[in-house]
Order: structure tokens, then C-alpha cells, then sequence
């Protein structure tokens, strides 16, 4: 499941700019049907895996959230947000080198609805990551988080 996620992504990314060592991409949500048989499929899994007894626990912790049937932020189960709620969102990422050398990911994840049909370009890109409407946010290290971020295109070297 992960691994088809991360090929959408990779697939359907765009650069919105890139200037000064700071790079910024926005990955489209995927189509709701497609997402929604990805969730049902893992949500499956998880219930098999952990048996009547631990599901929900399981479900809040990996699931839960944002999705075409469960449409909430409520309980941010690692897998929905690794996923940007399986692919229903708009994930914008902003890359930049820090002072350290280390490249940071700042990953803001925006509901479809929100949008309200604006272009994707920098000014709504600030929008967003301004703190200004975002659902979920996540800091990643290219250091720590390069598997999770190898789908993604490489900043620049300012």
C-alpha cells in the first residue's frame, strides 16, 4: 500500500518553485475511489493482523483519520498521515537546507475542500504553509527520514 502511494506521489508531483536552495512541490490528492479501496484494503489488514480484540486500538493508531469514508482528523493514525489521509489531500512540501547543512522537508497537508478550486502557485503555497489552513504538518530530516522522502524530487544546492 505504501509503496502504490509512494508511486502516486512520485508520479503526480510538480516543483512550484525552486530559488535561493528552497524548493517547493505540491502533490494533487488522487482520485476518491482509488483512495478509498487503499483504505478499505488496509483498514482489512489491520483488523486481520490485530484480531477483535485490539482493532480499534489498531485502527486509531494507523488508520484514523482523513479518508473518503471517515472524513476527520480525528485519531491521525500513522499510516493516514505517512499518506496524506491514503492520497485524499493536498500535500505541499517546502525543502530547504538548514544552517547545520541537513535538509528539512516541511510537509503541510490540506483537506480538498479548502482549496476551493485556486491555482497552485506560491501565493497559495504561503497560504498553506503560513499556518493559514493546513490539517496536518510534519517536519522530516533528509537525514533521518531519507526512505520515507526518496520518492521525491532533490532540492538544488544553493
Amino acid at each position: 500500500s505504501v509503496k502504490r502511494w509512494e508511486e502516486r506521489e512520485k508520479a503526480a508531483v510538480k516543483v512550484i518553485s525552486e530559488k535561493d536552495g528552497v524548493m517547493r512541490m505540491h502533490i494533487p490528492p488522487t482520485d476518491p475511489k482509488v483512495a478509498e479501496r487503499e483504505w478499505e484494503e488496509v483498514r482489512a489488514k489491520v483488523d486481520e493482523i490485530a484480531g477483535p480484540a485490539l482493532r480499534e486500538a489498531f485502527r486509531r493508531q494507523l488508520t484514523d483519520g482523513y479518508s473518503p469514508t471517515f472524513l476527520s482528523t480525528l485519531g491521525m493514525g500513522k499510516l493516514n498521515i505517512l499518506t496524506a489521509g491514503f492520497g485524499t489531500m493536498d500535500r505541499f512540501i517546502e525543502a530547504k537546507k538548514q544552517a547545520d547543512g541537513q535538509w528539512c522537508y516541511q510537509v503541510y497537508d490540506v483537506m480538498p475542500d479548502r482549496r476551493k478550486g485556486a491555482p497552485i502557485d506560491a501565493a497559495q503555497f504561503e497560504k498553506f504553509a503560513g499556518g493559514n489552513g493546513y490539517d496536518q504538518q510534519q517536519s522530516l530530516s533528509l537525514e533521518k527520514n531519507a526512505e520515507q522522502l526518496a520518492h521525491l524530487p532533490l532540492p538544488k544546492e544553493p
